[in-house]
């Protein structure tokens, strides 16, 4: 009998690993396979022992039975840890990829988690030789994964029907209806305190589990934001705090120690709750070829200087381009591709761009050369001219909803403006307003519910991040009528030989603004412009420090050795104290379910129950007269049910204390 336990342990270790397995190289999954596969066969080993015909002895089995719920609960909440975690850009790019046979990446093992994690119910099903329950939970699992992955509505319809099946078969209605009813009520008390109140649930608990991921794993694959994909970008809706990923995005090959400012993303005006993209039918300055194609004259500009960009990301469906790129070179491969612009020289291509593509973004020799490309506003800079006239402005929206107050101060700052020397100096009074007391951090406070934002940014709070800053000038800049729009991107500064990586540690806001017939590019957060940066930050913020360290490549005046290890031993420390709290519980739950099941706890519940029916305690007239009257009280079948249990214990009491006294 033994042998045939290992032989049916193998099976389903081997059906359970393989079938994951197979998963993962279905979807070239790239992350942790050893981990996962290590996990699956324990889970299947605890599973099969916690079984009651396997293991005889009680304690043993009730003890495994507890490492599996373990278990099972730790892959469970991993999971739900990194969908927490996952930007929505990363899970729309993935499923573009899965629809053409093309998804790869840490996003394929993230979704082999979650088939591994799902399959759990239909291997235990087996493992008890519940045949029918098992296969239909197999059938609703792929077939709910293969319509997913493929888009295909029909299955994802049929997946529902072998478990309703599965219902009317078994006659067990309660574990579907039960959470059903639960989850519709839940969220129709959501949803009806949310119209009542205007607030949603992560309004009224909010807890920012990016934020504690960006501590205990910065790395972590799927905080990646991939542009061009997902709703939330931070003009879409208005972030208080952001916490950015040290994943790279791109390689750089450009001019050595040149600031590049690299545009996804650009909207145009304020509609008092979020900010319009930008969009223009008329302009569009940037010619696509494809390698080996390259531009040799083109536009009469017959000096062309390329920047290399190499995608590291899993995918990209956002071409970042500078403000002056004339022309950019795509693999061969995406010819056929779907290319739209925004109207300037931002583009979408369709399919995206794969891990190890290769772009060249071209730009006039002259842009290339110069010490600055219109970012320089201190006082001893001036404005560059040698950028290409921009078509389109006309049709920019300028009709941003500003505030009296924001008004006001344009028209201190020299709003009214009726000469092009009245606009330079005007911009240059926004730009030393923004400087003057502004803190820049990671992490801001948030206005009252009816206050303005950008009125709370300007003149309270005077803390923010570079979203805020350009946000703040795109409006200053309206308040005049100067055609100004918010770019989001990255920037980047390269290294003595021309190199520079992209992670979202450079990810950046700035504004530009149509003068002198031509958009330039203004750098509206003073931290860039200012030869002592880490003066606007404040000493003890951590987080902001490590993000402008990375994007200046400098280093924090007062930062030491000894206080960089102290950041990575407080990290280490705070994950050790997680580590430990959680097996402390894990503990102290395994040592109260064994006192749970223990005999003595069953008795003393079970005779303080019969005590409140007037049968006195078994230390007072012994178990077998305890026994006698706990018999003759029940009368009825429901009382006659629950004495067998007190009968049963009684019998197990009295065998317990004769070996004892023997």
């Amino acid at each position: 009998m033994r042998f045939l336990y290992k032989i049916e342990l193998f099976l389903f270790v081997f059906l359970y690993t393989g079938m994951v397995f197979i998963f993962m190289q279905l979807l070239k999954a790239e992350g942790f396979p050893t981990i996962l596969l290590i996990w699956t066969s324990c889970v299947v080993v605890l599973c099969y022992f916690s079984s009651k015909n396997k293991i005889k002895q009680k304690k043993l089995r009730l003890f495994i039975n507890i490492c599996y719920r373990v278990i099972v609960a730790v892959g469970v909440i991993s999971i739900l840890f990194q969908l927490g975690a996952v930007q929505r850009s990363f899970a729309e790019a993935w499923l573009e990829a899965a629809k053409t046979g093309d998804a790869f990446g840490f996003f394929s093992f993230f979704v082999a988690e979650l088939y591994a994690v799902l399959l759990i119910p239909f291997i235990s099903e087996a493992i008890e030789h519940k045949w029918l329950s098992a296969l239909c939970r197999f059938a609703t699992i792929h077939m709910l994964f293969a319509g997913v992955i493929i888009d295909n509505q029909i299955l994802l319809f049929c997946a529902f029907l072998p478990m309703i099946i599965l219902a009317i078969v078994k006659k067990i209605w309660k574990p579907f209806v039960l959470p059903i009813l639960c989850a519709s009520i839940v969220s129709l008390l959501i949803a009806v305190g949310g119209i009542k109140t205007g607030k949603t649930i992560t309004d009224v608990f909010q807890f920012d589990l990016i934020n504690l991921m960006s501590i205990v794993a910065p790395d972590f694959p799927l905080m990646a934001y991939i542009p061009g994909y997902g709703s939330k970008v931070h003009f879409d809706s208005l972030q208080y705090s952001v916490s950015l990923s040290t994943q790279t995005l791109y390689t750089v090959r450009a001019v050595p120690l040149k600031a590049i400012y690299f545009a996804s993303e650009k909207f145009s005006s304020w509609n008092g709750k979020n900010w319009n993209r930008f969009y223009s039918e008329d302009e569009n300055n940037v010619e696509i070829y494809y390698a080996p194609e390259t531009p040799t004259d083109l536009n009469n500009h017959r000096f062309l200087v390329a920047t290399q960009l190499t995608v590291l990301n899993d995918f990209s469906s956002i071409v970042p381009c500078t403000l002056n790129t004339v022309a950019v070179q795509l693999p061969a491969e995406y010819k056929k591709a779907r290319i739209e612009f925004d109207g300037s020289n931002v583009f979408s291509i369709n399919p995206s761009l794969r891990r190890g593509n290769k772009i060249l973004l071209y730009e006039p020799f002259l842009t290339q050369s110069s010490d600055s490309v219109f970012v320089e506003n201190s006082e001893n800079k001036t404005f560059e001219e040698n950028i290409e006239p921009s078509l389109g402005v006309q049709n920019i929206d300028n009709n941003s909803i500003i505030s009296s107050k924001i008004l006001k101060l344009a028209l201190s700052l020299g709003a009214d403006i009726k000469t092009d020397e009245d606009r330079r100096s005007y911009i240059k009074n926004v730009l030393a307003y923004l400087k003057d007391g502004f803190i820049y951090s990671l992490e801001t406070s948030q206005p009252k519910e009816n206050e303005d934002p950008y009125e709370y940014f300007l003149f309270s709070s005077k803390k923010g991040f570079c979203s805020w800053y350009a946000g703040a000038f795109t409006l200053l800049m309206h308040a005049a009528k100067i055609p100004c729009r918010i770019v989001e991107g990255y920037r980047v500064v390269t290294d003595e030989i021309g190199y520079a990586s992209i992670s979202g540690m450079q990810a950046h806001a700035w504004p530009e603004v149509y003068i002198d017939g031509a958009w330039r590019l203004f750098e509206s957060t003073a931290v860039y412009t200012s030869d002592d940066p880490f003066s606007y930050i404040q000493p003890k913020d951590k987080k902001t420090i490590k993000q402008l360290e990375s994007a200046l490549n400098a280093t924090f005046p007062d930062s030491s050795v000894e206080e960089s290890k102290s950041v990575v031993i407080d990290n280490v420390v705070f994950i050790f104290a997680i580590s430990v709290a959680f097996v402390l519980i894990s503990v102290f739950l395994l040592l109260w379910l064994l006192k749970r099941k223990s005999l003595e706890y069953q008795a003393k519940r079970i005779v303080k129950k019969y005590e409140k029916k007037g049968i006195q305690s078994p230390s007072k007239t012994g178990w077998l007269l305890w026994k006698n009257s706990v018999a003759q009280i029940a009368q009825t079948a429901d009382e006659k049910k629950a004495s067998i249990k007190a009968l049963f214990v009684a019998d197990k009491m009295m065998s317990k204390l004769y070996e004892q006294k023997n």
